[in-house]
């Protein structure tokens, strides 16, 4: 648990840490005979729209980017269309550039 202070300097709540829903207990009894020390590595492939999303979740940092207004003009015809804001939508089409960019990138090291 974490403390949490309201705006009353003698109020103190407490809130519960956040927990991953998708996290194992690794001192949970059906665990116990599993040997974590010598658990051999495994490799796995992930999906790349999959680690797209993860990579998504990460904090948004501002910046500055000159954009065309043509650009601007088809964002916002998108985003009416879905019902989201413009800068969400030219937000995905830079991840989905960036991440189009990076696949490449990638096979062309191990191919």
């Amino acid at each position: 648990m974490t403390k949490r202070k309201t705006n009353k300097s003698i109020s103190i709540k407490w809130v519960p840490e956040k927990k991953d829903p998708d996290a194992i207990d690794l001192k949970a009894r059906e665990y116990s005979r599993v040997d974590w020390e010598h658990l051999q590595e495994e490799s796995i492939e992930i999906d790349p729209a999959l680690a797209e999303r993860i990579r998504s979740r990460r904090r948004l940092r501002q910046i500055t980017l000159r954009v065309a207004q043509e650009q601007i003009d088809e964002a916002r015809r998108v985003a009416e269309t879905g019902g989201e804001k413009y800068q969400a939508v030219l937000r995905r089409w830079l991840a989905q550039g960036a991440s189009l960019a990076r696949t490449t990138r990638l096979r062309r090291r191990t191919g």
